[in-house]
């Protein structure tokens, strides 16, 4: 439920056209086939009349239900910066919006 909200969120605050996407491969080349993205979404808009193409990933940890564990973010966690960089280049995206949640301590929202 909350990808949606955000997703309806995201198109209202910045005017962002959002499309949840299906799972693409890397390249044409058959040798890169076994690496492939799944992002929560695609993001096209406009930035002073050029098109800019951006990908979505949200992240919502449950950390099993331990909130001693949660601590509130004041950046992307490094473990996810490889998924991050992966996203961009195997959907050949120009930058990524990232939005954590972490329950009680709000909410984390980077443009990279």
């Amino acid at each position: 439920m909350l990808r949606l909200e955000l997703l309806w969120w995201l198109r209202k605050w910045f005017g962002a056209e959002v499309a949840v996407a299906e799972k693409v491969v890397y390249g044409a080349n058959t040798e890169n086939d076994w690496l492939a993205a799944s992002p929560d979404g695609v993001l096209d808009r406009k930035v002073f009349e050029l098109s800019s193409h951006g990908v979505l990933e949200i992240k919502c940890p449950y950390l099993n239900g331990d909130m001693s564990k949660a601590f509130p973010w004041s950046r992307i966690p490094i473990r996810y910066i490889p998924q991050a960089q992966g996203l961009m280049e195997i959907l050949g995206r120009d930058w990524m919006d990232f939005y954590g949640s972490q329950f009680f301590f709000g909410d984390l929202f980077i443009s990279v």
